[in-house]
Parts: structure tokens; C-alpha cells; sequence
């Protein structure tokens, strides 16, 4: 994923228009906030994963990030999951998976490692039920917040499955 381009503390997610880009432009409006709902559609535009099957356990998440922000231009990446609701219009509420800050260490070769076991996650419930989106969110939470600061990240979500 890739940010640049802002100077808000609004949650930021994929382009809808370039979604296999990685480009997190769209501003959400918002902070978001565990339990709120989205529009249903949210699975379709904002997501990088639909769950295929059911009961998928949520097991690691690893992020590798990186930034040529400086001092002061911390941020912080989220992963929230979110039901779609098939064959309607309905809205759902989005659950928070796990929420990451990165501290810019004002050195652009910097790489943020972190990986986080399904223990570490902020909820108890990591298993998904198939038609649940996972969304990622990007945000900027440092004091100064320098439009032209760029923000990589790479997330990798490695699942099991299990018949219930």
C-alpha cells in the first residue's frame, strides 16, 4: 500500500477507481471507530480480502512499512473486518482486527517489523464466517503532517481453515 498526499487525521482507504494499485487515497470522513456502520458496499470497494469459506482463522498479520516522513509524522495502519451482506443493500458494522502505530524515524531506509499473532489481536474473536471483508486503513496521527510525506507498507494475512 502506498499514501501521499494528505494532511488530515481521516482514515484513508483504497481507491475504488484503481483498486489494485495499493493507493490509499479515498478519505473515509472519519476517524473510524470499532462497531460503526458502513455501507454495504464498503466489501466491494475497500477490501483486499473477501473471506472464501467459512470459519477462516485470522492466525498472523505482518507488516513491513516504511516512510521518508520525519519527525513528528507518525501514522498508523488498521485492519478492520466487515460482513457483506449478499444480494442487498444493508449496511453492517466494521470490527476492529488490529490497529498498528508507526513512529517515522526520519530515515526513509527505516523498515517497521512487526508481526502480531492471533493472541496479540486487539479482539479475541479473530475467526471470519465466509462474505466478510477485510479493510485496511491508513491514517496520519503524528503532530506535523507534511502533504508531500510518503507511507509504504506491505500486510501479509496468513489464515488457517478448519471444517466446523
Amino acid at each position: 500500500m502506498f499514501e501521499t498526499g494528505q494532511t488530515h487525521g481521516n482514515d484513508q482507504l483504497i481507491d475504488s477507481d484503481s483498486p489494485g494499485s495499493g493507493v490509499f487515497n479515498y478519505n473515509s470522513g472519519a476517524a473510524l471507530t470499532d462497531g460503526s456502520s458502513y455501507s454495504n458496499n464498503w466489501g466491494t470497494k475497500y477490501s483486499v480480502l473477501n473471506v472464501p469459506s467459512f470459519k477462516c482463522k485470522l492466525e498472523r498479520i505482518i507488516y513491513s512499512c516504511s516512510s521518508d516522513g520525519t519527525t513528528n509524522e507518525d501514522w498508523n495502519i488498521s485492519l478492520w473486518k466487515k460482513p457483506i451482506n449478499a444480494n442487498s443493500a444493508t449496511a453492517s458494522n466494521i470490527t476492529l482486527l488490529n490497529s498498528e502505530d508507526i513512529i517515522c524515524q526520519n530515515d526513509s531506509n527505516y523498515v517497521h517489523y512487526i508481526e502480531r499473532y492471533k493472541d496479540d489481536m486487539d479482539i479475541a474473536d479473530t475467526y471470519s464466517d465466509a462474505q466478510t471483508a477485510i479493510i485496511p486503513s491508513f491514517k496520519k496521527i503524528g503532530s506535523k503532517q507534511t502533504s508531500s510525506t510518503k507511507h509504504y507498507a506491505d500486510i501479509t494475512l496468513v489464515f488457517s481453515y478448519y471444517d466446523a
